[in-house]
C-alpha cells in the first residue's frame, strides 16, 4: 500500500511538471501555424497586387502615367484582396512604402534595368506583442517588380554585339568568322585509309556511315573523326553578348579582335 501511494505520487508529481509545459509547446505551435498562414496570405495579397498594378502600366503612354497607375491600382487591389481574403475583421495590414522609378545594374554593371518598382508591406503578428519571441509586433514583407512598360533603356554599358566562347576551356571571345572557330574544324571524306588511321567517336558512332561520307576532324593531327552533325564540333561554343562576355571574365580574341574595330 505504500509503494502504491509512492508510485501514485510520483504520478502526480511527474504531470504536475509536465502538463503546463505541454500546454505551452501546443498554445506555441497553433501561434506559428497561425502567424505563418497570415505571411502566407500578405504575400499572396502582395504579388497579386504587384501583378495588376504591371499590367495596368502596359495601357500608359508615359512613364510618369505608368507611375501614377502602379501606385492607384496597386492600392485598390491591395485593400480589395485583403478584404476579399480576410472580410472586414482582417488583421491590421499596412502598405508602408511604394517606390516607382528604381533602377538596377545587373550582370556586373552590363545590363540595366529600369522602371523598376518596390513595394513594402507589414501586418501584425499573430503573436503577442510583448512575447519574448516577437519583439517587433509587426512582420514586414518587400516585393520587387517591373511593370510591362517595354524593354529597359540600356545606358553606355550594354553591347549588344554578338560573339562565341568556349564555355569549358576558353578565356576569349570571338566574332562568327574567327579562324579559332573554323580552322580546327578539317572536312575529309571517308575512307578505309581514314578507318585505319583515326578513331571513330564514341558520341555520334561515324564508324556506320558508307565510305565517301563527309566526316569531320578537329585538325589534320587529330585522331578522331566525326559525324557533321556531332554534338562536339557543333556546340563546342556558345553565343552570348560581347558585354555579357566581358562581365563573365573573357577578353578579346587575338586574332579576330573579338569583333572591336
Amino acid at each position: 500500500m505504500f509503494t502504491d501511494n509512492r508510485r501514485r505520487g510520483s504520478l502526480i508529481v511527474d504531470a504536475a511538471c509536465c502538463i503546463p509545459v505541454f500546454i505551452i509547446a501546443i498554445t506555441t505551435l497553433l501561434f506559428l501555424i497561425l502567424q505563418c498562414g497570415i505571411e502566407e496570405t500578405v504575400c499572396h495579397v502582395l504579388v497579386q497586387s504587384a501583378r495588376c498594378s504591371a499590367r495596368a502600366a502596359a495601357l500608359a503612354s508615359v512613364e510618369e502615367e505608368a507611375d501614377r497607375r502602379i501606385r492607384s491600382v496597386f492600392a485598390v487591389s491591395w485593400e480589395g484582396m485583403l478584404l476579399s481574403e480576410w472580410g472586414l475583421d482582417h488583421p491590421d495590414a499596412a502598405l508602408c512604402e511604394l517606390r516607382t522609378g528604381e533602377t538596377a545594374e545587373l550582370a556586373g554593371g552590363s545590363l540595366h534595368v529600369d522602371h523598376l518598382t518596390r513595394a513594402r508591406v507589414s501586418v501584425k503578428n499573430a503573436l503577442f506583442s510583448k512575447s519574448a519571441m516577437s519583439a517587433d509586433p509587426k512582420s514586414y514583407k518587400n516585393g520587387l517588380f517591373r511593370p510591362f512598360v517595354g524593354e529597359s533603356a540600356q545606358i553606355g554599358s550594354y553591347d549588344p554585339v554578338q560573339v562565341y566562347v568556349f564555355p569549358k576551356r576558353g578565356e576569349r571571345y570571338h566574332v562568327r568568322d574567327c579562324p579559332v572557330l573554323q580552322g580546327g574544324q578539317v572536312e575529309v571524306v571517308l575512307t578505309e585509309e581514314i578507318r585505319r588511321r583515326y578513331r571513330a567517336c564514341e558520341l555520334c558512332r561515324p564508324e556506320a556511315l558508307p565510305n565517301g561520307a563527309p566526316v569531320w576532324l578537329y585538325s589534320a593531327e587529330s585522331r578522331v573523326y566525326h559525324r557533321h552533325t556531332c554534338a562536339s564540333i557543333t556546340k563546342s561554343y556558345i553565343c552570348m553578348s560581347r558585354s555579357e562576355a566581358i562581365a563573365s571574365g573573357y577578353t578579346p580574341c587575338r586574332i579576330c579582335g573579338g569583333g572591336h574595330p
